[in-house]
């Protein structure tokens, strides 16, 4: 590039070529500088307002001729001197100044909002469509094989225990048990015989018949006066004598299936009275 053209127009004081306007933010810029010290850029630093290099430079007589580049970094005016210094360690405040004026490249116009519409999302090609479906293609059944595979090493889960119901022999059981160990309250003997006579009342037509003549029916019965028989025998057997009592277990065995007495299924009425043998029933 020739230089002298230029170096006529701006014989001593420096000029920017081919500006009338201030120079956006970011946008390199032409700035020819005339001094009679030779000069080079800085080093380039952080957080630098303007950028600085020398493009060319050339010889004009006594003085020298820089085609300097500029870029402002930011708004305002600028110095180029600050981003240069001399070969011969001299202050550049000796030397003319090199204002660059630097304007945003925002116009001025704007109000902070970006009036154009949002661009559309990209579309996805015929390829990339045919791609996603072949790997769908690929991925469906090792999915449905490794699905199956979790299923048959999941473990079926242990079944709940389903506690059995109570039954009458369940009802039963402490009644007689407190009666043939001498235990049982008079209000207990009343129970038993309440409950078992709720029971039989149906099946060996008791209903129209008193609670105490319902009872002595009861106690003829073969297996309904099983329970009545021998806790009677117990309660009258003198002290020491027979093998034992008498065996809970089977005595209750006839009502091992049969549901419970609901208290509305109850008859209320005084429990028959015993010679008191054992000396049990005269408290």
């Amino acid at each position: 590039m020739n230089l002298l053209p230029i170096a006529m127009v701006c014989a001593v004081t420096p000029v920017v070529v081919g500006q009338d306007q201030p120079v956006p933010i970011g946008i390199e810029t032409r700035y020819i500088y005339r001094t009679e010290h030779a000069l080079r850029a800085k080093p380039v630093a952080s957080r630098q307002d303007v950028l600085v290099r020398i493009a060319e430079q050339k010889q004009d007589g006594a003085a020298m001729l820089y085609d300097l580049r500029a870029m402002p970094m930011v708004k305002g005016s600028h110095d180029l001197r600050s981003a240069l210094e001399r070969v011969d360690g001299g202050p550049m405040d000796a030397l003319p100044a090199a204002i660059l004026e630097a304007a945003s490249i925002v116009p001025k116009t704007h109000r902070g909002v970006d009036a154009r519409p949002d661009p559309a999302p990209p579309r996805l090609g015929g390829y990339q469509v045919a791609m996603i479906g072949a790997g769908a293609l690929w991925l469906t059944p090792i999915l449905w094989f490794g699905g199956r595979a979790l299923l048959r090493r999941r473990k079926a889960p242990a079944p709940i225990a389903m506690a059995a119901p109570p039954t009458l022999a369940d009802q039963l059981r402490p009644l007689v048990e407190a009666a043939i160990a001498g235990r049982a309250t008079v209000d207990e003997r009343a129970r038993l015989e309440r409950l078992l006579l709720a029971h039989w009342r149906e099946r060996l037509s008791l209903a129209e018949m008193s609670p105490h003549e319902a009872l002595v029916k009861l106690k003829d019965h073969a297996e309904a006066g099983l329970i009545l028989r021998a806790v009677e025998r117990w309660l009258h057997m003198p002290l020491g004598a027979g093998d034992g009592s008498p065996d809970v277990a089977a005595l209750l065995a006839p009502y091992r299936g049969e549901p419970v007495v609901v208290p509305n299924q109850e008859v209320e009425f005084k429990p028959m009275k015993a010679n008191a043998a054992r000396g049990e029933d005269s408290r």
